[in-house]
């Protein structure tokens, strides 16, 4: 925690004296909302890294000045806090579609034109039956008959990529 509160101090420097009463108020607002879980150190250090960028300087004007502006920072969006390159690249991924790196391929390898995707609802979708922990152990008495169970497989949609369990 004092490791937590000397990090922040640091990455507020840029307040002047007031970064200690900053840096403290921003630690509080952290462990309210976190604890001590290691989401609290994720948090810490996504913070500093942050209030390092200079798109970030009006929360290093905020903090010393208004005390709910730690609480807000901590409950802000991560990508609120992204620079802008970041955020632009971001965006620029997010509108290509979804692309198929080429191992879904060797790994599901039947195809069923009947089988439709749970996402999109699209057909021709792409399986693979899975090895379960029955096989090999055919005893009734202990696992049952196992006529009426199906064969486990695992799905995957070439179209939006979903990947889902079902029984054939």
């Amino acid at each position: 925690m004092a490791a937590a509160a000397e990090l922040l101090r640091k990455a507020l420097a840029a307040c002047g004296e007031d970064a200690a009463v900053a840096a403290q108020r921003l630690e509080a607002a952290l462990f309210a909302e976190h604890g001590k879980a290691r989401r609290y150190q994720a948090e810490v250090r996504r913070l500093c890294t942050a209030l390092r960028e200079a798109e970030n300087a009006k929360w290093l004007q905020e903090l010393p000045r208004r005390p709910e502006a730690a609480a807000e920072l901590v409950r802000a969006a991560p990508e609120e806090l992204l620079p802008s390159a970041k955020m632009a690249r971001l965006q620029e991924l997010r509108k290509a579609p979804p692309e198929e790196s080429g191992t879904a391929l060797t790994r599901f390898t039947e195809v069923d034109e009947r089988l439709h995707c749970v996402e999109c609802g699209k057909s021709g979708v792409r399986f693979q039956r899975l090895a379960t922990s029955r096989e090999g152990f055919n005893k009734a008495e202990t696992w049952g008959s196992g006529e009426d169970k199906g064969e486990r497989c695992r799905g995957h949609c070439p179209h939006c990529l979903a990947e889902w369990n079902f029984e054939l």
